[in-house]
């Protein structure tokens, strides 16, 4: 099943959850960095990133699983050209490389607000 491409307009926050499936989440790193995309293909590791996403985990409140937030804020979105951009979150643990999610595709447009 492919996922979907996330909408975004310029100049908001850009914010996108990955969820906790099992595991202790204590002691990992996580990194994710926003490259420009083509379509729906990850561009090749050589692409600088334009941005990197600020990651905070949160807890279980309630009904609502755990999960890790990444969030580009509003001043960096503005910034950033329209278009298509890829992420992916690397996990790490004491310095080794845990897992490399699947990629998040992300859609950004012009407001029409500004």
């Amino acid at each position: 099943m492919m996922e979907p491409t996330y909408q975004f307009q310029r100049g908001e926050p850009i914010v996108i959850g990955r969820q906790l499936v099992a595991g202790d989440p204590a002691d990992y790193v996580l990194l994710a960095d926003l490259k420009p995309a083509k379509g729906r293909l990850v561009p090749p590791a050589n692409v600088p990133a334009v941005a990197r996403f600020a990651v905070q985990f949160v807890p279980v409140v309630g009904d609502a699983p755990a999960h890790w937030l990444m969030t580009l804020d509003a001043a960096v979105s503005a910034g950033l050209a329209p278009g298509q951009y890829v992420t992916d979150v690397k996990f790490t643990r004491a310095g080794a490389t845990v897992q490399i999610s699947d990629p998040a595709f992300i859609q950004l447009n012009e407001s029409v607000s500004g």
